[in-house]
């Protein structure tokens, strides 16, 4: 609590004890949330008001505790599956029955909390650089193998991107001329054999 706060505490108008309340019911407020919020001791100051990142926290931590009910109701199921092997028909006869089986219930995966990662990621304009903002590959490309094709079809200058007179940038690293016509280019397929 910060001094302006303890001095309102221990003002009162008239007598009345209401701002003294009033500040007590801000102070529990705080409290409350501050329990409500899930948060590692070791975690950032930064990151223990972040909403997304509690939201994530919280998904985490439930995702954790339905594995561990997994593992447990798999060991369940193994039993009951043993149980039934010795004796398939007490099996049988229980599941015409109704009988409760102690088949462990179904789990409703935790949903994933909705981020906008946009927010967290960098500004800078990396295309200019000759880096897309992404590094990611498709799955289109990797599948067809369009991705070694598009090296072995570009020219070794496709990557060249000059930004001044005496030296260019190659893949995100200035090459000056001093280097090879192959600095920081890709191993062709042949040259990977």
């Amino acid at each position: 609590m910060d001094a302006s706060s303890e001095t309102r505490l221990m003002e009162s108008t008239d007598g009345e004890n209401q701002p003294m309340e009033m500040d007590i019911s801000k102070v529990k407020a705080e409290i409350d949330e501050e329990i409500d919020t899930y948060y590692f001791e070791s975690d950032h100051v930064a990151l223990k008001g972040n909403a997304d990142y509690h939201a994530m926290l919280r998904t985490i931590a439930l995702l954790e505790a339905q594995r561990i009910q997994a593992i447990s109701d798999l060991d369940r199921l193994y039993k009951c599956r043993d149980d039934a092997l010795e004796d398939p028909i007490g099996f049988v006869d229980k599941l015409q029955r109704g009988e409760d089986l102690n088949l462990p219930k179904q789990q409703r995966i935790a949903e994933l909390p909705m981020i906008n990662w946009e927010k967290y990621t960098s500004t800078v304009d990396f295309t200019s650089l000759g880096i897309p903002k992404h590094l990611t590959r498709l799955k289109k490309q990797l599948v067809n193998g369009a991705a070694s094709t598009e090296n072995e079809q570009k020219p070794i200058n496709a990557n060249f991107q000059s930004f001044d007179g005496q030296s260019s940038l190659v893949r995100g690293r200035i090459k000056e001329e001093g280097k090879s016509a192959t600095f920081n280019q890709l191993w062709s397929i042949e040259e990977q054999k």
